[in-house]
């Protein structure tokens, strides 16, 4: 083996070393908080037949097709989600978009909503009020296995730019790596002022460090 390539294999080794020690110590510290924060396991109710019916109305090729029109957080769809929270038209609307979906499919199924329920358009509201209510799921409980989320929760991005939860879609589906979602205001790149309603694939690590999932089970 000639000296240039052993550096490199030298060093690749090396390199390959730093990413399992670096990976070992992020999973000892998810470990770590998914003992500490969210609920347990043995105590969460499944997701009810609101949020069922609400990420199956979400996945449908009608939603799936709406995208802003005439300017940044407006058009006719972008507007009616912004409605039922109170908001006009040039506001972020990935939370008021979650929002329409639970009151639609709470109409569709004759239910009622908790009363409780913010009708807001601020993300940090509805995951607060979703933790105060014992449904909270962290994504260390989420990625480390000791609790998973599951179809119709709602997924909440933890924004380290902001310092705050940021983000919103619910969950379509999960697997090992991450879920699958439904989100409104985000694109192509997968950021938190799209276009658009967009399926994504979203890892355990794009859901910050303190994000997290809220249960429904109404």
């Amino acid at each position: 083996m000639n000296a240039p390539l052993f550096a490199y294999n030298l060093l690749k080794s090396f390199s390959n070393q730093r990413k399992s020690i670096l990976s070992a110590i992020q999973m000892a510290i998810l470990r770590k908080m998914a003992k500490k924060g969210g609920v347990s396991a043995l105590g969460l109710p499944n997701p009810g037949p609101i949020a069922l019916q609400a990420i199956q109305d979400a996945g449908r090729s009608d939603v799936l097709s709406v995208r802003e029109v005439g300017g940044n957080n407006r058009g006719k769809f972008v507007e009616t989600y912004l409605k039922i929270v109170g908001l006009g038209r040039g506001e972020p609307w990935c939370q008021a978009f979650v929002i329409f979906r639970l009151v639609k499919a709470a109409s569709t199924l004759g239910l009622k909503l908790p009363a409780d329920i913010p009708k807001s358009g601020y993300t940090p509201t509805v995951a607060n009020w979703g933790k105060k209510r014992g449904w909270w799921i962290s994504r260390a409980q989420a990625q480390t296995g000791a609790v998973l989320p599951m179809r119709g929760d709602l997924v909440y991005f933890y924004k380290a730019n902001l310092r705050r939860i940021g983000h919103v879609g619910i969950v379509d589906s999960v697997t090992s790596k991450g879920v699958w979602t439904i989100e409104g205001n985000t694109g192509l790149d997968g950021g938190r002022d799209g276009d658009g309603v967009y399926k994504k694939f979203r890892t355990w690590s794009e859901l910050g460090l303190y994000g997290g999932f809220v249960r429904l089970p109404f």
